[in-house]
């Protein structure tokens, strides 16, 4: 008799910092219910991308088989979004508090922190849901006690093992590494990020934001996937080389050792330089394409929908032309050298064929009316 399937995959707790004290000295019903809310905004974000396995008290627990997310950096912006609309919440919640009680002027002493490892698992159904087990699990549990916030005094942060690291293939800038040692478990190697700072990079102002009215050419579809999902296939390099027709595309620049504002692709078969303008991830992104003298700015917003996502899709071409020339000049290209239209109908079979996909794909193509 075969026992359980061994997988291999990522493993993330989110536990909410400063709620054992928290719930020591507030009402319990007003507690409970900031404990609710918190812990559905982060249930919101991280699945579907991530599988539920438990919610833990003041933490959920969630994995994912190392397959599912063929690009790594993803699940980092998967984190750093999820604690964006956390800190959001926090500060809504806040505001709308309507009584002076204890539990809702203790709000802001609340924040959290990720705990993410990669190893072997296996799942088992012993309360109506699989859930994983393991030595990895039992790991990646322990590392909630950890010495982060001591050497650093960071009180949000997203920790993650040397093996997560590796199979997510980054090593971003500004990264507190330490040995930790756990009894039966050994010494494990971390890599920890300061969730404060990343916050502030990813609310300030926008950089580069092209809107529609702005635009030469607009292309609008709803995609069967996820927000995370969908940024992985349009902005991995491997992935897009699987729908953009004729594209072979490649990292170059990195600053930081990651994507985001500055780095750089490059297009073996057309020749075209890619350079970032604007990262936000899951909301949008803004790339500014060079081949020669000629100069395009692309900027790819994503909203999620019911079991779907939207894409809004708009170009134009920088110069120092009439804007009408521009204009022109840039619906036939996005039509006939892009193949706008045929490339997300492309992308669109893609994720219907996957067997994670739900939802349906409906298109159309808006040329702005005017130039």
């Amino acid at each position: 008799m075969s026992g359980p399937t061994i997988q291999n995959g990522y493993l993330v707790l989110a536990d909410l910092s400063g709620f054992t004290p928290f719930m020591a000295s507030t009402e319990l019903d007003h507690a409970q219910g900031i404990l609710v809310n918190l812990l559905g905004v982060l249930r919101n974000r991280l699945t579907p991308t991530l599988q539920l396995a438990e919610i833990e008290g003041d933490a959920l627990f969630l994995y994912a088989p190392g397959h599912r997310l063929k690009r790594g950096e993803t699940l980092l912006e998967l984190i750093e979004s999820t604690y964006v609309a956390f800190r959001d919440k926090l500060r809504t919640m806040q505001h709308n508090a309507t009584c002076a009680c204890a539990a809702c002027r203790a709000i802001p002493t609340l924040d959290l922190k990720f705990i993410t490892h990669c190893g072997e698992f296996v799942l088992q159904d012993l309360t109506g849901a699989p859930k994983p087990f393991g030595n990895a699990v039992n790991l990646a549990h322990r590392l909630l006690k950890n010495r982060v916030t001591e050497s650093t005094g960071w009180n949000a942060y997203a920790l993650f093992t040397e093996s997560a690291l590796a199979r997510m293939a980054i090593s971003p800038d500004g990264i507190h590494d330490d040995t930790l040692s756990y009894e039966h478990l050994g010494e494990v190697a971390v890599g920890a990020i300061d969730l404060h700072a990343r916050y502030r990079e990813l609310t300030a102002e926008r950089f580069a934001f092209l809107t529609e009215g702005d635009a030469h050419f607009t292309m609008h579809r709803r995609f069967p996937a996820s927000s995370p999902r969908l940024w992985e296939y349009l902005s991995d390099p491997d992935r897009r080389g699987q729908w953009e027709l004729g594209s072979d595309w490649h990292a170059r620049q990195r600053p930081g050792g990651r994507a985001g504002r500055g780095a750089q692709n490059h297009c073996a078969n057309s020749g075209f330089i890619e350079e970032v303008l604007d990262w936000r991830p899951f909301e949008y992104f803004t790339v500014r394409m060079t081949w020669g003298f000629l100069r395009m700015v692309v900027t790819s917003e994503l909203r999620p929908a019911e079991e779907a996502t939207d894409l809004r899709w708009s170009m134009c071409f920088e110069g120092a032309a009439p804007r009408l020339l521009r204009a022109s000049a840039c619906r036939v290209f996005a039509r006939h050298f892009v193949r706008a239209q045929a490339r997300f109908e492309r992308l669109d079979r893609l994720l219907h064929e996957a067997d994670d996909w739900r939802g349906e794909g409906t298109g159309e193509v808006r040329d702005n009316g005017r130039p």
